[in-house]
């Protein structure tokens, strides 16, 4: 799984995560699953209310950054994976930083063992979809959400043009800054 030296080529995977927190999960009342990786930090104190809404308002199952049909394209974790799908059909690519699930959703991705060996940025979304899932784009979020850090504006000024989340948040001084941010957000309302 996750821990791969080559990300793309060694097929990362989340699949025992996926499959652990739905047991984990399983019988303690909750309804959704958010999932983001340590360098995708929060920059709103109510992203707990936001998402919820989000798949409310979009009509989903499943809420991801940058995601789009890839088969049939020159999109390099579908060209490795071409030729390998048992069942054929759309095969989805999304951003695996950061997303949110209803819980129905990430069970049954998590039980759905079809595509496991494929690279999850193809595998979840492909896997969610073929079970009947919705998912949708937080479209207005893919400028704060990269795979590069010099992708991103700093934290400050994506917090200003709405950002919700940050990807990816690697360097201490940028920890920092949104450090400060959350900080002037809980203060507000505590006042």
């Amino acid at each position: 799984g996750h821990r791969t030296a080559d990300h793309q080529r060694d097929r990362q995977s989340y699949r025992e995560i996926f499959s652990k927190a739905a047991a984990w999960a399983d019988g303690r009342g909750f309804t959704h699953i958010l999932f983001h990786e340590y360098d995708h930090v929060p920059l709103v104190a109510d992203l707990a209310a936001r998402l919820p809404e989000c798949l409310r308002e979009e009509g989903a199952d499943v809420l991801c950054c940058h995601l789009g049909r890839v088969d049939g394209s020159t999109h390099p974790h579908w060209l490795d994976c071409m030729g390998e799908d048992p069942a054929g059909g759309p095969v989805l690519s999304m951003l695996g930083t950061g997303h949110f699930w209803t819980l129905e959703a990430w069970n049954a991705t998590a039980a759905d063992q079809s595509l496991a060996h494929w690279y999850l940025e193809l595998d979840l979304p492909t896997t969610a979809l073929r079970n009947g899932f919705r998912i949708r784009q937080l479209a207005a979020q893919n400028p704060f959400v990269k795979a590069l850090e010099k992708e991103i504006p700093a934290p400050t000024t994506a917090a200003a043009r709405g950002a919700w989340t940050l990807h990816p948040v690697k360097k201490r001084s940028t920890l920092l800054e949104v450090g400060a941010i959350l900080d002037r957000i809980v203060s507000s309302k505590e006042a």
